[in-house]
C-alpha cells in the first residue's frame, strides 16, 4: 500500500470521526435547549427578580443622579424583554436628565429612547433622534453605543428594503459604521473582534472571519448574552462556508446562551428552527417557532413577531399535515386495535365458554368420583361381608365334617349295640335304653358345645365385643358349669352367622319360637346402642380378627 493512499484513509477516518463528534455534539446540544425551553420560566423569573431588586430601590432613593444610574439599570433589564416597559425607562431617564440638566445624561437617555424604537421597527423616529442627538462631550463607550445604533439599525432596514438600490446602499452604511464602532473600541475586546468578524463576513474572508470570532467566543462568559451574539455570528460564517452542522451547532449555541439569559427578543432560535424543518425535524421546529413567537409578543417586538410569523404558516401548515398523516396511523392502529379486541372478546367469550364447560365436566366428575367412592366403600363392606362369610363357610365345612363323621361312628356304635342286644334277647334293656331321653340331652349338650367352641374359634372376641352394647348393669357373664357361651349369646351368634329367623334358630337350638323371641326382646331392652346401631356393630363382631 502506497503513502499516499494510507494518508488518504488516514484523513478520512479523522474527517469520519470529527463528521460524527460534531453530529453528537449537535444532538446533545438540541436535547439541552429542548429542556431550557420546556423551563424557561426559571430564566424569565430569575430576570422578574434582579428589576424588582431595581424597583425597590427605586422606591427608596430620592437623588436625582442615582436614579438616572438605577433607570439605566432597569432600561438595559427590559432591553430585549419588554419593549414597553424599556421605553418608559428611557422616558423617566430623559425626564430626570432634562431635570439635572446634564447634556451627556440627556444624550445617553436619548440613545436609549432610540434603541427601543428601533426594535420596535420605528426606524425614521429612531433615525431622527440620532441625527438630532449633539456628540460631543460623549465617552468612547458612549459613542460606541451611538454608532452601534446606526450600524444594527441599517442592518434591519436592509433585511426590510424594497429594492436593491436601498438594500446596497443600507450594506454601505452598515459597513461604515462597523469601522466607526471599531475607531472607538478597545482593542482586542470582545466587540472588537466580534465587529471586525462581521467586516471580514462583509467582504467574503469567512476563514478571517473565524479566526476573529474565535477569538471573541474565548472572551464571551456563558449563559451571557454575549455569548448569544458571537455564537449567532460563527453559524453566520459556518453557512457562508457551507458548513450545515456547524451553523446548527453555533446556531443551537447562540440559543441556549439567549434563553439562559433571560431575553425575549432573539435570532437564533427561529433560524434553527427554519434549518430543522428543511432537514424533516418538524416537531422541533414547530416547538421552537412556537417559543419564538410566544417570547416576541411578550417582548412586544413587534419586527421579531414578523419575522417568526412569516415561517410559522409554513411550519404549522407541514406540522398538521404531519398530525394528519399521524392521525391517519393512529386511525389504522385503531381499526387494527378495535379487530383485535374483536377477537380477543370472542376467544375471552370462546374460553368462558369452554372453562364453563369444563367446570360442569369437572362437577359432574367430582359426584361421579363421590358415587364411585360411595361404591367403592359398598364394594369393600361387600368384600369384607364376603371374606367374613367364606372364612365362615371354611371353618364351618370342616368341623361339620368332622362332626358328621362322629355322629355316623355314634350311630354306627349305636346300631351294633342295638343289633347285638336284639340277638341276646335284650329286649327289655333296649326298650328302656330307648325310652329314656337321656341320650338326646346328652348329644344335645354336646352339640352346644361344639357349637361354641367353632364359633368361639371364628369369632374369639364375640362375648367381649357383644358385651359392649349393652348397659353396664346388663353385661353376660359365663358360668362355670362348662359352657362357653350362654343360651342369649348363642342366640345371636346364630344371627351373627346370618340366621336370623326365630324360628330356625328355635329349630336348631331346640327351644320354641317364643322362648328365643324372649330372649331377643330380653337382650334388646338392656341395649346401650340404638337397634338399628346394634344390628350394624353385631354384624362388625370379629371382622378385625377375619
Amino acid at each position: 500500500m502506497s503513502k499516499k493512499l494510507i494518508l488518504l484513509l488516514t484523513l478520512f477516518s479523522f474527517m469520519s470521526a470529527c463528521f460524527c463528534s460534531t453530529d453528537n455534539d449537535v444532538d446533545s446540544l438540541l436535547k439541552k435547549l429542548d429542556v431550557i425551553i420546556d423551563k424557561r420560566k426559571i430564566y424569565s423569573d430569575r430576570k422578574e427578580s434582579k428589576i424588582d431588586e431595581i424597583n425597590n430601590l427605586l422606591s427608596t432613593t430620592v437623588e436625582d443622579q442615582l436614579r438616572f444610574d438605577l433607570y439605566g439599570n432597569l432600561f438595559r433589564e427590559y432591553s430585549n424583554y419588554q419593549t414597553d416597559f424599556a421605553h418608559k425607562a428611557a422616558l423617566k431617564r430623559i425626564e430626570i436628565a432634562k431635570k439635572i440638566d446634564q447634556p451627556h445624561e440627556i444624550a445617553v437617555s436619548q440613545m436609549n429612547m432610540a434603541e427601543v424604537l428601533k426594535t420596535a421597527g420605528m426606524f425614521k423616529e429612531t433615525l431622527d433622534i440620532l441625527e438630532d442627538l449633539r456628540t460631543d462631550g460623549l465617552y468612547k463607550e458612549d459613542l460606541k453605543y451611538y454608532y452601534h445604533l446606526y450600524h444594527s439599525l441599517y442592518l434591519l432596514m436592509i433585511d426590510y428594503s424594497l429594492s436593491e438600490n436601498e438594500r446596497t446602499k443600507y450594506k454601505e452604511l452598515a459597513f461604515n459604521y462597523k469601522d466607526s464602532i471599531l475607531l472607538v473600541s478597545k482593542l482586542e475586546g470582545f466587540s472588537y473582534y466580534t465587529i471586525q468578524s462581521g467586516k471580514k463576513i462583509s467582504q467574503g474572508k469567512f476563514d478571517e472571519a473565524l479566526a476573529l470570532a474565535q477569538k471573541s467566543e474565548a472572551m464571551a462568559s456563558a449563559a451571557d448574552y454575549n455569548e448569544g451574539i458571537i455564537n449567532h455570528v460563527l453559524s453566520a460564517i459556518y453557512h457562508h462556508k457551507g458548513d450545515s452542522q456547524k451553523e446548527k451547532y453555533y446556531l443551537t449555541k447562540s440559543a441556549i446562551a439567549d434563553l439562559q439569559s433571560g431575553v425575549k427578543e432573539y435570532i437564533s432560535l427561529h433560524s434553527l428552527a427554519l434549518i430543522l424543518y428543511n432537514e424533516g425535524d418538524l416537531d422541533r421546529a414547530y416547538l421552537y417557532v412556537k417559543c419564538a413567537m410566544e417570547d416576541a409578543i411578550f417582548c412586544n417586538a413587534p419586527l421579531r413577531t414578523l419575522e417568526v410569523s412569516r415561517m410559522l404558516p409554513i411550519i404549522n401548515s407541514t406540522y398538521d399535515a404531519k398530525m394528519q398523516s399521524e392521525q391517519k396511523r393512529l386511525y389504522g392502529i385503531l381499526i387494527v386495535v378495535v379487530i383485535l379486541a374483536l377477537i380477543l372478546m370472542i376467544t375471552l367469550f370462546y374460553t368462558y365458554k369452554q372453562v364453563k364447560k369444563l367446570s360442569s365436566i369437572r362437577k359432574h366428575q367430582k359426584k361421579t368420583n363421590l358415587e364411585l367412592k360411595s361404591m367403592n366403600t359398598d364394594l369393600n363392606m361387600l368384600n369384607s361381608k364376603l371374606l367374613d362369610s367364606d372364612m365362615v363357610k371354611e371353618e364351618y365345612i370342616g368341623q361339620m365334617f368332622n362332626l358328621c363323621s362322629t355322629y355316623i361312628d355314634k350311630l354306627e356304635d349305636f346300631r351294633i349295640a342295638v343289633n347285638r342286644k336284639i340277638k341276646a334277647g335284650q329286649i327289655d334293656e333296649l326298650r328302656k335304653s330307648t325310652s329314656s331321653s337321656s341320650l338326646v340331652d346328652k348329644e344335645l349338650k354336646e352339640f352346644y358345645k361344639n357349637f361354641d367352641t367353632i364359633f368361639l374359634n371364628i369369632y374369639p372376641t364375640f362375648r367381649q365385643e357383644f358385651n359392649t352394647l349393652l348397659k353396664p348393669d346388663a353385661q353376660i357373664t359365663i358360668k362355670e358349669d362348662g359352657d362357653l357361651l350362654t343360651t342369649e349369646l348363642r342366640i345371636f351368634a346364630l344371627v351373627r352367622l346370618g340366621i336370623n329367623d326365630s324360628v330356625k334358630i328355635a329349630e336348631l337350638l331346640h327351644y320354641s319360637p317364643q322362648t328365643i323371641y324372649n330372649y331377643r326382646q330380653k337382650i334388646r331392652n338392656n341395649l346401650s346402642v340404638s337397634r338399628e346401631q346394634f344390628k350394624e356393630e353385631l354384624m362388625k363382631i370379629g371382622r378385625k380378627k377375619l
